[in-house]
């Protein structure tokens, strides 16, 4: 009786295979390509996470650079700002000042 339940078993499943086999084909496929999927992802993570952080400290350095060039911009302005209070022409024009004409 056992060997008869196997084989009607063996059969039932062999029969949904064969109506079926389509179907099973795209399971197998969607399943082997989410597999796939995830391998490449964990392969590519530690590429990623390295990209990541050198863009974090380009950004950082960045920054870093633009803070430098305001304090620089404000200290200058400062310096400036002094002259003028002294009544120096530097105040008014900086580092460059304007070609006097009478002397052309």
């Amino acid at each position: 009786m056992k060997n008869w339940l196997g084989l009607f078993a063996a059969l039932v499943v062999l029969g949904l295979i064969i109506e079926h086999w389509q179907t099973i084909l795209v399971v197998v496929g969607v399943v082997l390509g989410v597999g796939l999927a995830v391998a490449m992802i964990a392969a590519a993570a530690p590429k990623i996470r390295g990209a990541t952080e050198r863009a974090l400290e380009a950004r950082r350095n960045a920054a870093d650079m633009e803070r430098a060039r305001r304090s620089s911009l404000k200290a200058r302005a400062m310096t400036q700002h002094e002259w003028y209070l002294e009544g120096s022409d530097r105040g008014v024009y900086g580092e460059f000042p304007p070609v006097d004409l009478d002397k052309l």
